[in-house]
């Protein structure tokens, strides 16, 4: 190997070993982190006020009638629900009608929001419902149909919004197998991994599943005319924020469990567009993420390649790149331990399912972070999104110019804007 070679080698090794350790920190002080904020839910002011709940929904999700009621179980003392839909024939609305019927106490309404056309389907959803709440509205929430929150996740998703300086507040989800199959549990572990990355600060972006911000915030910054026409909600709403010079903070009590159950080539294209998003509305982030993990991959793959080359031959050096190779996995490892350690706060369910999914993790989450550098691969080509039954093109700043649809169920054309003032 020439000088060059064994420098870039080192240098290559060297970055790996340093972002390991960074992120190391990052994953222990984030723990600490959540393990702090967890302790004590204050009653705070904020939660008196009246808080609307958006909750998007299109199809079947895994669970979605136990979803909904946990969301109508909220503790919060004062909120309403929103459901929005593209059409009357979604499969969700029987669902979501069954569960509201079973919390009449709870007020809701289901709105229809009519097909999208040059947005994606769920952005159009949470236009049509922001722009149909009543004038006692001062917090708004949102919600995926695919989450399953604890009782205190609104409250707690509310109670430090009137913080000098907070824009939003953000959670984040925690997947859990319904079936620990090898795809399945994979997901788990990238997932994870994202997870990890939350803590103190408040340079996170949000997540769409599960956030909340002041209404007179959300009209100030014109978070509804930055939605038109774009693929994704959370990515803009953060953008919007963060040009008004507040933060998004990041609130530990309200990471959500969602259920999954996905084949491999699901879990690929849902990691496509994850990145793809990323890398229309967050490039600066997504090109960091993408440079951290190739060094990362290349120089854990790659000693392993040495070190096994090099026995092959009877060079006298393997060894060395054989230490490299197990002391990046172990580090590796050692982060995965931690962040599954942040995930027992979240209620799962089974333990004894999710107990698999800990234990993978620990074991084969450095490998599985191989698949995860693959869906970040694959993002950077392409400007087509498939979204449950629905595809979508985007121009190179993120505006959807075209929407083709498979013609399932759920997608008939229906009267826009219409509202079912109890969504049961």
């Amino acid at each position: 190997m020439s000088i060059v070679g064994i420098l870039t080698a080192l240098t290559v090794v060297t970055l790996a070993w340093l972002t390991g350790l960074l992120l190391g920190l990052h994953a222990w002080n984030n723990r600490r982190f959540a393990r702090t904020r967890r302790r004590l839910l204050p009653v705070d002011p904020m939660t008196e006020k009246r808080a609307a709940l958006i909750v998007p929904c299109k199809g079947s999700d895994l669970g979605l009638e136990d979803n909904l009621r946990a969301l109508l179980e909220q503790d919060h003392r004062n909120y309403e629900i929103v459901f929005a839909v593209e059409s009357e024939q979604d499969p969700a609305v029987p669902v979501i009608r069954h569960a509201a019927a079973r919390f009449p106490q709870v007020p809701s309404r289901l709105v229809v929001a009519g097909r999208a056309v040059n947005t994606a389907q769920k952005v159009h959803n949470l236009l049509a419902a922001t722009a149909q709440l009543g004038d006692d509205v001062e917090v708004l929430a949102f919600a995926d149909s695919d989450i399953r929150a604890q009782s205190s996740w609104l409250r707690a998703l509310v109670s430090r919004l009137d913080r000098p300086g907070v824009g939003a507040i953000t959670g984040y989800r925690w997947f859990i197998p319904a079936r620990n199959t090898p795809a399945n549990l994979c997901l788990s572990s990238i997932n994870s991994a994202a997870a990890a990355l939350l803590g103190p600060g408040g340079h996170y972006p949000i997540w769409g599943g599960s956030w909340a911000i002041c209404r007179q915030l959300f009209d100030a910054v014109g978070i509804r005319a930055a939605w038109k026409g774009r693929l994704t909600d959370d990515l803009v709403a953060s953008r919007a924020v963060r040009r008004a010079g507040l933060r998004v903070d990041f609130e530990p009590r309200s990471v959500v469990a969602s259920p999954i159950h996905l084949t491999w080539p699901e879990a690929l294209r849902f990691l496509r567009r994850q990145y793809l998003i990323g890398r229309l509305y967050a490039r600066r982030l997504w090109l960091l993420a993408l440079t951290a993990s190739t060094i990362w991959q290349v120089a854990l793959w790659g000693s392993l390649a040495v070190a096994v080359g090099g026995w092959l031959a009877g060079y006298g050096y393997a060894w060395l790149a054989l230490v490299n190779f197990v002391g990046l996995y172990a580090l590796a490892s050692y982060r995965c331990y931690l962040r599954q350690d942040l995930g027992r706060a979240v209620p799962t369910g089974s333990e004894t399912e999710h107990a698999v999914a800990r234990r993978s993790d620990v074991l084969w989450g450095p490998a599985f972070a191989a698949v995860h550098w693959i869906g970040m691969l694959s993002s950077c080509f392409g400007s087509r999104v498939a979204w449950r039954g629905v595809c979508y093109r985007t121009s190179s700043d993120g505006r959807v110019v075209a929407v083709a649809r498979s013609g399932r169920r759920g997608s008939a054309p229906t009267q826009p804007g219409r509202t079912d003032k109890k969504a049961a």
